[in-house]
């Protein structure tokens, strides 16, 4: 009879995965060709080992020798853990550019994060339900198409369509981001088919950390502040580990923009003098200007009838009033110069940035276990 211990580990919440980068290493083995056999079968057994290098003896200098170069190595890499090229910010890169409101201003940093969905360029999009999130975008071919991982695992979607928003991930917990950018679809799905980005918690940090920041606009708006709290602690001598986060940000918006570059309110619109060979340029730079064709309360620029167009410029204002647009000295289909250009002037009117509230909880508990199993054994 003899006994042996089984150790089994059991992780509550998320299990993490970690990658490297492969670096090509290559070494070159010389041997010669030896006219005689036997010396040949010795250089042989000499040159057994690959990367081993034999010194050219004598007949080196005969013309029928030749060089075999051996490509690649056997030489054991411990960085030879992924098979395609990974970016990685680690926690010092973190720590360097302190990201205060969220990870993703600091992620998006990076070059094949252009375009991705922010809270600035989202700010419209109300319908799809993804305004204010903040959505990665590898390469621009999709946000549906870059995978978001919290330790290697896939996270709860933020959408229907299935977009992870960042604002969700523990931020004060994430030590590395990982990010693969090519053959990530042949493991994960189509969902990856721009590539992954593996946000890696700190999974034994021990002790307490507390955020908090505001800022405002040299302008007076934009108001925005945050506090976050994140501790961890070990119990069972280390084997398990607790950790525990929490944090709350807040983002007054930027309704209208009230900005010196944005007041003259100028305007591309189709130049009415222009005409084939007269030298006029087709387009001209005009204001100030508005859009005609989207005020508040909706508005008639067409109709037909007895009389053609005879309802065009009656829009609809507060309380249901009915009144009469004006169009100005110079109008398209879509725009006017002058007149009540300002009641649908969306330069100024749209806005910066929404308003937002965030609040997140995050808690992970694991436990590494040992089990003793007793069998027997025959001789």
């Amino acid at each position: 009879m003899t006994a042996y211990a089984k150790k089994r580990s059991f992780l509550f919440f998320f299990v993490a995965l970690s990658s490297g980068t492969v670096l090509p290493f290559t070494d070159t083995a010389y041997a010669e060709s030896l006219p005689d056999a036997q010396a040949t079968k010795s250089k042989n057994k000499q040159a057994a080992h690959v990367g081993a290098k034999v010194k050219p003896s004598a007949a080196k200098k005969n013309a029928n020798s030749e060089v075999l170069t051996v490509t690649g190595s056997r030489i054991a890499n411990p960085h030879a853990k992924s098979p395609t090229p990974v970016s990685t910010l680690t926690q010092s890169d973190i720590a360097n550019q302190s990201p205060t409101n969220n990870l993703a201003d600091l992620v998006n940093q990076l070059p094949q994060f252009a375009g991705s969905q922010t809270p600035q360029n989202s700010r419209l999009a109300l319908s799809g339900g993804t305004a204010g999130i903040n959505a990665l975008n590898l390469r621009n071919l999709g946000a549906v198409r870059s995978l978001v991982l919290l330790d290697g695992r896939r996270t709860a979607p933020s959408t229907i369509t299935g977009l992870v928003d960042i604002n969700t991930l523990p931020q004060q917990l994430v030590k590395r981001v990982d990010v693969v950018t090519g053959g990530a679809s042949a493991q994960y799905g189509s969902d990856a088919v721009a590539g992954v980005t593996n946000f890696v918690l700190d999974k034994t940090y021990t002790g307490l950390k507390v955020n908090a920041d505001s800022g405002i606009s040299t302008y007076g708006d934009g108001v925005n502040y945050s506090t976050s709290i994140a501790g961890g602690f070990g119990f069972a001598h280390d084997k398990g580990h607790v950790l525990l986060s929490g944090d709350y940000a807040h983002e007054d918006g930027i309704y209208s923009v009230t900005r010196k570059w944005n007041e003259n309110g100028n305007r591309i619109i189709a130049n009415p003098d222009y005409a084939v060979g007269n030298g006029q340029p087709y387009y001209i730079v005009r204001g100030p200007g508005g859009t005609n064709n989207a005020l508040p309360g909706g508005i008639i620029n067409s109709s037909t009838g007895a009389v053609k167009n005879s309802l065009r410029g009656i829009y609809f204002g507060e309380g249901g009033s009915v009144n009469h647009y004006n169009y100005g000295s110079l109008s398209t289909s879509t725009t006017s110069i002058g007149g009540d250009h300002s009641l649908a002037d969306n330069g100024r009117n749209i806005g910066l940035q929404p308003g937002s509230d965030r609040k997140n909880l995050f808690g992970r508990l694991s436990y590494d276990a040992e089990i003793s199993q007793k069998g027997c054994t025959s001789g």
